[in-house]
């Protein structure tokens, strides 16, 4: 009787070691590349940023957004939306795990065909 309750344990153990599945594996990021590197917008216009991270099947494919313009007076981005607020120059950076990618962004005059400040009849 003892025999077949140590028999008994012995193969409950086995069954629960077998039956035990392995936790998945992590895939980390290889890369995260940009559809654009660089752009050039006119105060008020936007454009759309979209990040591709590789592998495909990576575990955690979260991409976050930041500007080089620490008081986003030139340009903002949001989910890769980047709009132009000022003249000037911004670097926009995607990240995801540690890998990143960046498009340089020129934000010029919205005014076309004369100059700031200046009417027609000045030229």
């Amino acid at each position: 009787m003892k025999a077949l309750k140590y028999i008994s344990i012995l193969a409950l153990a086995l069954i629960e070691l077998v039956s035990c599945e392995k936790p998945p594996q992590e895939i980390v990021i290889s890369s995260i590349s940009l559809n654009q590197t660089s752009a050039s917008l006119k105060v008020g216009e936007t454009v759309t940023l979209t990040a591709t991270v590789k592998p495909d099947d990576a575990t955690n494919k979260t991409v976050t957004w930041s500007t080089s313009d620490a008081s986003a007076s030139v340009a903002t981005v949001e989910n890769g939306v980047v709009t132009a607020k000022m003249i000037g120059t911004a670097t926009i950076t995607a990240k995801a795990g540690d890998k990143t990618a960046t498009c340089a962004i020129t934000v010029t005059s919205s005014v076309t065909g004369k100059h700031e400040g200046t009417s027609e009849e000045d030229w």
